[in-house]
């Protein structure tokens, strides 16, 4: 019985340098709107809301579980889409204008006014 060794076709080339470099500042970018949100979130129930800060966290964690949760559905969502790199794109569009906007007018937004 001869050992098998995979074909030269079926080993994928690495990626581009540029293909990297545009996967590493998409998650940079990611990572950073996460975090902004993550802690801006936390101040804004702790010092304007007036929560507790365990409450803020509770509700800071339950945000992260449910991306926790949702990321392997949209991952089995993609993998089992015929045309995984056209949906991924599609979702790309449509959901980076969607988190981009909310996020500036986040900043935006006056800030509250305590009476002395």
């Amino acid at each position: 019985m001869a050992c098998s060794t995979p074909d030269n076709a079926a080993i994928a080339a690495p990626p581009a340098t540029a293909r990297m470099f545009g996967y590493a500042s998409g998650n940079f970018g990611k990572n950073l709107l996460a975090s902004t949100m993550d802690v801006f979130l936390m101040f804004t129930l702790t010092e304007y809301w007036g929560i507790s800060p365990l409450a803020a966290g509770l509700i800071v964690m339950l945000g992260l579980v449910w991306d926790g949760l949702c990321n392997p559905l949209l991952g089995r969502l993609l993998d089992r889409a015929t045309d995984r790199a056209g949906l991924y794109r599609r979702l790309l569009v449509i959901a980076a204008p969607v988190v981009t906007i909310p996020f500036t007018i986040l900043f935006l937004l006056p800030t509250p006014s305590h009476p002395s």
